[in-house]
């Protein structure tokens, strides 16, 4: 691994996010091996996407200002362990709410007001994440007006009988009454 991401930031003088993903890659970059990807000249931040949110905290104690971690899916508690931002497929359907979430977490450190916001914005989260990223994620731009048509193959649109799960989460998450006022 650590010669793979050396030849990729010798290729490039583009920064890179290497993307810790266990679940989809089979490969799990520990905070140890992160630490020592962050040494190489390029490797400038990291999606941590585990559901483990002390590796936030273990890669900045590890790695320190060498690398710039950004939570996955576990954004609230990513923020409150130190990381610098977020890379979740839930802000493509709540944006505005997840730039609150982090203003709120990492800038006014209100994590009362951080913590509510993130028990609303929770429905569409968990109905993105998993095997619905993609689907899920067109059923519910496609519910607030964004037409984004079906996922390229060979993902399939999200089955119709799971289209009412969608209108529930933007429902609890608040998207479909702020879209109506």
């Amino acid at each position: 691994m650590i010669h793979h991401y050396t030849r990729i930031a010798a290729a490039t003088d583009l920064p890179i996010m290497i993307y810790n993903n266990p679940a989809t890659t089979n490969i799990d970059m520990t905070p140890p091996i992160v630490a020592r990807l962050a040494q190489i000249p390029g490797i400038d931040y990291i999606k941590e996407s585990t559901m483990d949110v002390t590796r936030v905290r273990d890669i900045i104690d590890l790695a320190g200002n060498q690398i710039s971690v950004f939570g996955g899916i576990m954004g609230f508690e990513s923020f409150v362990e130190g990381a610098d931002g977020w890379v979740a497929v839930g802000s493509n359907v709540m944006p505005a709410a997840s730039a609150q979430l982090f203003r709120l977490t990492a800038d006014d450190q209100d994590y009362d007001a951080a913590r509510a916001l993130y028990l609303r914005m929770l429905p569409v989260i968990r109905l993105v994440g998993g095997h619905r990223y993609v689907s899920g994620t067109k059923a519910a731009l496609g519910l607030l007006g964004f037409a984004m048509g079906s996922p390229r193959a060979p993902r399939l649109p999200l089955p119709a009988d799971e289209m009412t799960e969608v209108h529930a989460a933007l429902d609890a998450a608040g998207l479909l009454s702020d879209r109506v006022a």
